[in-house]
């Protein structure tokens, strides 16, 4: 069957560089903006492998440096981490 590497229901935060204002906002959708010490974390559920590398394609087309992606384990399941 099909395989769905462990990334249902989990939350990310995609650290870039910079502090992005509101304009950034609708660019990330349901995505939460999170400003602050020369910084912006991005956090929000990502459902699945293609929106993972959705929210990756749209940080790349802004032109603003990523400095770090971490995820957290959803509602129980089997992490490996």
């Amino acid at each position: 069957g099909a395989t769905v590497d462990a990334v249902d229901g989990r939350m990310y935060r995609f650290v870039v560089d910079g502090e992005l204002g509101h304009r950034y906002a609708d660019a990330f959708g349901e995505l939460q903006l999170e400003p602050g010490r020369g910084r912006t974390v991005i956090v929000g559920r990502v459902c699945d492998q293609a929106q993972l590398q959705g929210v990756l394609l749209r940080i790349g087309s802004l032109g603003l440096t990523l400095l770090s992606v971490t995820s957290e384990e959803g509602d129980g399941g089997s992490g490996t981490e």
